[in-house]
């Protein structure tokens, strides 16, 4: 799109604050982002003298941009839906539940065994949603963990591994960031990962709280009301749930094995590793096409199951049927995903957030020991404004690195940290952020009890990650 973007100043924060008011007072999502994305239009027209229906047109022509540039990303949630119902329908899900009943026989071990399968789960943020999700729910729902708190732990370590995980979509895309701003990626992204302290904090937290069995706030609500039986957090509209059948284990474990392990493989090959182009760690998440491998991983897990459906004699039309079912259960997952792509395009794109952040930067001339702090208070307000943490990162790093150029490495790398810890703790308390919408859908959570039992545990970890950078950077 050739628009000539405006500078905004505080106006430009505006579009995503009132998407988040809007989605407060209406407890709904897809009309909130709407009304701000739409506000975010009004603004830039205002400013840019193009008129009332040139607001409109900018509506359409964003979420265009945004889905055609962000096509593989529809295509891979898409995919994971269609392995997420199939292997409901196969039975595979089934299977891990009569398996894992004879081994999991509390509240504690349910949530501490969905905390370990994330582990496994955690080249990508959507497929650890997802995958956990429908893997873990049913088990979940037995030992009467609401949906708030089954949600809260899949956010938790969603992203938070994600970040800090060397072989992952976000690994990639963080360390091209940081070498486009003039730093060695690979390098200052490890050594970053041992100050990342939201994240790191954010899953000592979600297993801290699974194992003292101790809520607080509304998720202390939502969990009083599933241990009587009527958990008042769970999505109604949701119906993706387990059907019991004969399935067996087996028939889970290896539909995700090569889902994984096919992600793997064409990372590395994408990477160069088998032409020889690469020859290190580095040059091969750099040159990798994440994207890419997750679809061929979810095609090749899909194709996998579909030979595992012809020993039970399964007609095709009903893994047809079941592959179909799984992108439509994901379906207004898409659309509310594209509705936030389009409100942080217009941020970004239209009223010049970004400069207006950095202008914010400047103004207070910060000191070298204060800067990881700042650099984490303002990511986490810009995530938590436009609900993105891959936008807020590639926003302010090559700004907070333009800053701390020259300065002691161990600053530097804590100032990306900061950056990437923010970004994560912005949108686990932002109602419109993209990840917490897969957190939901994955433990078919309503979203707003999903966020509003999340934020008292989020701000929690935030504070004290706040008061980590102050200490650990003097």
């Amino acid at each position: 799109m050739n628009i000539e973007p405006i500078y905004a100043g505080l106006w430009s924060i505006l579009p995503p604050l009132v998407a988040i008011a809007v989605a407060l007072i209406s407890k709904e999502i897809l009309s909130s982002l709407l009304i701000g994305i739409f506000t975010g239009t009004l603004i830039y027209s205002f400013f840019a003298h193009t008129g009332f229906m040139y607001s409109i047109e900018l509506i359409f022509d964003f979420m265009i941009d945004n889905l055609a540039s962000n096509a593989s990303v529809i295509i891979f949630t898409s995919l994971l839906g269609s392995v997420s119902q199939i292997l409901i329908d196969s039975g595979g899900a089934s299977g891990y539940t009569k398996w894992s009943e004879e081994r999991i026989k509390s509240s504690k071990s349910a949530q501490l065994s969905t905390v370990l399968l994330s582990l496994i789960c955690s080249i990508d943020d959507t497929f650890l949603c997802l995958t956990v999700g429908n893997v873990m729910r049913p088990i979940m729902d037995k030992h009467k963990v609401s949906r708030a708190k089954f949600a809260y732990i899949i956010d938790m370590m969603a992203s938070p591994l994600a970040v800090i995980m060397p072989i992952s979509t976000w690994a990639a895309a963080i360390v091209a960031c940081i070498n486009n701003a003039g730093l060695p990626g690979m390098k200052i992204f490890m050594k970053s990962i041992m100050f990342n302290f939201y994240a790191i904090f954010s899953i000592i937290a979600a297993v801290l709280f699974a194992i003292i069995q101790k809520d607080f706030g509304p998720m202390k609500k939502f969990q009083d009301s599933a241990k009587k039986g009527d958990d008042v957090s769970r999505d109604p509209n949701f119906t993706q749930d387990i059907k019991q059948n004969s399935g067996k284990i087996w028939e889970l474990v290896i539909p995700i094995a090569v889902l994984l392990l096919g992600s793997i493989f064409m990372l590395l090959e994408t990477g160069g590793v088998f032409s020889g182009k690469s020859r290190n760690f580095a040059s091969v998440m750099e040159n990798a096409n994440s994207d890419l491998s997750l679809n061929f991983g979810c095609l090749l897990s899909i194709l996998v199951s579909l030979f595992l459906f012809v020993p039970r004699k399964i007609k095709f039309t009903r893994f047809s049927d079941s592959a179909v079912e799984g992108i439509k259960s994901i379906t207004s997952i898409n659309v509310m995903i594209l509705l936030a792509w389009s409100m942080t395009s217009i941020c970004q794109n239209c009223l010049s957030t970004g400069d207006y952040i950095k202008n914010v930067i400047y103004y207070f001339n910060l000191s070298e020991t204060i800067i990881p702090f700042a650099s984490f208070l303002i990511s986490t307000a810009l995530s938590f404004a436009i609900g993105s943490s891959w936008a807020t990162f590639g926003i302010l790093i090559p700004i907070i690195s333009t800053v701390v150029a020259g300065m002691n490495e161990n600053i530097i790398a804590m100032s990306i940290a900061a950056i990437l810890s923010g970004s994560i703790a912005g949108v686990n308390c932002s109602p419109v952020a993209s990840m917490g919408m897969m957190a939901s859908a994955g433990a078919g959570c309503k979203h707003l009890a999903h966020i509003s039992s999340q934020v008292p545990y989020a701000l929690l970890v935030a504070i004290v990650s706040a008061v980590s950078f102050l200490i650990f950077s003097h």
